[in-house]
């Protein structure tokens, strides 16, 4: 089973366990925001730029978001209309 990242505390991260899954937080800054700048508003954070770069380098395959604030929301709404 893939590691199954998530970036807010509000993440029901018992609840994932339960399920056999092994949660990671994903907290690190890439070098930049090549990938995440070509889909993304230039308004959305650094933070969210972070998590979509992560995405979309392949880095994470599994990702749990929570609806916790707009930047969150926007990468959720990027990375589904990605597919």
């Amino acid at each position: 089973m893939e590691k199954t990242y998530y970036v807010c505390k509000y993440t029901p991260l018992e609840l994932l366990t339960a399920f056999g899954g092994e949660c990671e937080i994903l907290n690190n800054m890439p070098e930049g925001f090549d990938q995440a700048d070509q889909i993304a508003h230039p308004n959305i954070c650094g933070f969210g730029k972070s998590v979509l770069e992560a995405v979309l380098s392949g880095q994470v395959k599994e990702l749990v978001l929570v609806n916790c604030c707009d930047t969150i929301r926007s990468v959720y709404d990027l990375l589904e209309d990605m597919g």
